[in-house]
């Protein structure tokens, strides 16, 4: 709480807040949650002139996206930003110093637009429910996908935050505030019959993780050595990070390493991301270019990163990971065991099968044995079937172990499955 050193002449008046987990119950349905935000398009640039104003730059355009979006079964989330607004609009002129944070923070966004930092315990999020409900009703927008969003420190004491110490004006963090504007919006897009999703690209607020549906974050390891640093150390880098399971939104992976204006080191493969982020039940955002791909998997267009991610659907939506249990690296020595610290296995296991997740997250390539316990998982030895469901191999077990090799910064599907089980 205290990082610097502090004379204690004076009372230290602090607020600390607990929040119980899971803000609200993790979709049983997690698989279609990923794979429908997927289909969506999300136009996260260039729909309007004003970054963080609602104002259509090209209202026809807009209009007409949509409905070619909702012909073809897709949802359309418009990227937006519940932390800063645009100031040379009408009313951030008239409203703006009652709006604003203090001390104030402001940013060029693409060519035309400056903003500031704005508050959301001031009356600003009023006007915003104004103007997304007249989003919905002459557009018929689905959600949002948003950026630069969340609680920030503010002292505007003309919208009653901060605190005075004798001296001046200090910052308080608006965590109520932001809980209850995310609450607001959130409640108008299912009053007006919408099932929002509200993707939020950021690493997670628990102050309003029951409010949105996805969570993307990863922007940060835009470097090659900074992603190297999420697999050692056994991956507790990743897991402390990225593993926002116990919120409630469904979390993903945003692999910026795949686009192309990132400055950085040698690119990452889609393989290597999966290797990373399917031992900890994550599936990484399909990127391409400066925005999220559109469809491309549903349209059966391939690309570099597709085809790896539509083949991971695929043995898990045949598995049904949905119905499944899980057990992650870290909790199911009793299950499986590893002859190498550098590969590790997650599982999910449903009656009479079960799903290995073989991940290799070292520098070189691995043969390994797996220590199966069969009796724990629910099988005999005898007619149990072993095989890569993404290539077919089978692989045999003897005396409980399965040797298997794995390159480096690569992962393995096994599908352990009885034969005379039907299911």
């Amino acid at each position: 709480i205290i990082a610097t050193p502090l004379s204690f002449d004076k009372p230290l008046n602090y607020t600390i807040g607990l929040l119980a987990t899971p803000c609200k119950p993790f979709p049983k349905n997690y698989l279609e949650v990923v794979k429908t935000s997927f289909m969506m398009v999300r136009w996260t640039s260039n729909w309007t002139d004003r970054y963080g104003y609602i104002e259509p730059k090209n209202p026809r355009q807009l209009k007409n996206l949509i409905k070619k979006a909702h012909k073809q079964g897709e949802k359309v989330l418009l990227g937006f930003s519940f932390g800063k607004t645009d100031i040379n609009t009408k009313e951030f002129k008239i409203f703006g110093d009652e709006w604003k944070i203090l001390p104030a923070k402001y940013s060029v966004e693409g060519k035309k637009s400056i903003t500031a930092g704005i508050c959301p315990e001031s009356s600003f999020p009023d006007f915003m429910l104004y103007q997304i409900e007249k989003l919905i009703e002459e557009y018929d927008i689905d959600g949002f996908y948003l950026d630069c969003s969340g609680s920030a420190p503010c002292a505007n004491h003309y919208h009653s935050c901060g605190y005075w110490n004798g001296e001046k004006w200090c910052p308080k963090v608006n965590f109520f505030a932001t809980h209850e504007f995310y609450k607001r919006v959130y409640t108008l897009f299912k009053n007006k019959g919408k099932k929002p999703p509200i993707i939020f690209h950021h690493c997670l607020d628990p102050e309003l993780a029951s409010f949105v549906d996805v969570t993307t974050t990863g922007e940060q390891y835009y470097r090659a050595e900074n992603y190297d640093n999420l697999f050692a150390n056994d991956c507790r880098q990743f897991r402390a990070e990225f593993m926002e399971h116990q919120f409630g939104p469904t979390p993903q992976f945003f692999p910026v390493l795949n686009i192309h204006y990132y400055p950085g080191g040698p690119k990452l493969s889609m393989d290597e991301i999966l290797a990373l982020t399917l031992i900890h039940n994550v599936l990484p955002t399909l990127v391409s270019g400066s925005s999220p791909d559109v469809s491309r998997i549903k349209k059966g267009i391939e690309t570099n990163q597709t085809k790896p991610l539509a083949k991971v659907w695929k043995v898990m939506e045949d598995f049904g990971i949905d119905e499944a249990e899980w057990f992650p690296y870290w909790k199911n020595q009793f299950l499986i065991k590893s002859s190498s610290d550098k590969v590790k296995i997650s599982l999910y296991r449903k009656k009479g099968k079960a799903l290995l997740v073989v991940s290799n997250i070292g520098e070189k390539d691995e043969v390994v044995n797996l220590k199966v316990n069969l009796v724990s998982l629910g099988f005999t030895p005898d007619g149990l079937k072993i095989k890569n469901p993404v290539s077919n191999e089978e692989f045999l077990i003897n005396n409980g172990k399965i040797k298997l090799l794995i390159p480096r910064k690569r992962m393995r599907f096994l599908l352990l499955k009885e034969e005379n089980n039907k299911r």
